[in-house]
């Protein structure tokens, strides 16, 4: 999966918390939100390692994104296929 917009909800009571732009950890309240796959380096590993992120985008006030790997929620390991109990929902999975 390359760049494609798609549509994730953050389901309520299931805390999500993840990297802003800056690298402070922050919460995502639940919601709809448009977000992105990639993959992408962790600050302060080394740069060739990379792996899974799901990219919220203007998930911080002032239109800032918030980065959640998929090394810290194993739900995301199988993205878009997630488990039902998952914390996240895919609303519409972009083409």
């Amino acid at each position: 999966m390359g760049m494609e917009m798609h549509r994730v909800r953050i389901k309520d009571g299931s805390p999500v918390a993840g990297l802003a732009e800056n690298g402070t950890r922050l919460r995502l309240m639940p919601g709809e939100y448009e977000a992105h796959w990639l993959s992408r380096g962790r600050p302060g590993m080394p740069p060739d390692h990379s792996e899974g992120v799901l990219r919220f985008l203007n998930a911080v006030e002032g239109g800032g994104h918030i980065d959640v790997f998929s090394a810290d929620w194993v739900e995301l390991k199988l993205w878009p296929q997630l488990p039902a109990k998952s914390r996240f929902e895919v609303v519409l999975l972009g083409e």
